[in-house]
């Protein structure tokens, strides 16, 4: 399994665009088109956070990403998170939200939201999952969220830990890569 890692936008943008209808409307609360993706990848701050998680060390295709957008003075992270149908109900979801709760606690950062359809339920299960604060309704949409503990030696190690799974992940490429080509010509 591939390690969490900071993304670029352009890989954000490629990502969002891979996503199914379905996945779209769950993502941005709508049928976004290509245009719409590219407009919000090219408003994200610099300052935001963008993780995503490859199929595997060999890809460069995200199967799962999340965008972070924090709110200093709040103390506050909005999060945005999608996943490729094909790799749905894998736990991709589950590792972006829980590494991205060990970022925003290591960053003093107190509540994390989403604003979603009321018929997202795969993130709604998340946030579930996470012990979810409160889910308020509106017209048509509901937000969800997470009060976020202070930082522990706990959040500190699991992001430590992932900095250098992305490391080796990194340098076993290149092996990945001739072991995968090798197998391939011998069949």
């Amino acid at each position: 399994m591939s390690a969490i890692e900071r993304i670029t936008k352009p890989q954000l943008l490629e990502h969002l665009n891979r996503l199914d209808p379905e996945g779209r409307v769950w993502r941005f609360g709508y049928s976004a088109s290509d245009a719409a993706i590219e407009m919000y990848v090219n408003g994200i701050h610099d300052s935001d956070i963008i993780l995503g998680i490859r199929i595997d060390i060999t890809s460069d295709m995200m199967v799962a990403v999340v965008h972070l957008s924090i709110d200093e003075d709040t103390k506050t992270a909005e999060i945005g998170i999608s996943t490729l149908l094909e790799s749905r109900r894998c736990g991709y979801g589950e590792r972006l939200l829980r590494y991205s709760v060990d970022i925003l606690r290591n960053r003093n950062i107190r509540q994390l939201y989403s604003v979603c359809l009321p018929d997202n339920q795969p993130l709604l299960k998340l946030f579930r999952k996470l012990n979810i604060t409160s889910i308020t309704s509106n017209v048509g949409e509901k937000e969800a969220r997470i009060s976020i503990p202070m930082a522990g030696i706990d959040s500190v190690i699991n992001e430590l830990r992932n900095e250098r799974l992305v490391v080796i992940d990194m340098a076993m490429k290149p092996w990945a890569e001739l072991w995968q080509h090798m197998f391939q010509k011998s069949k």
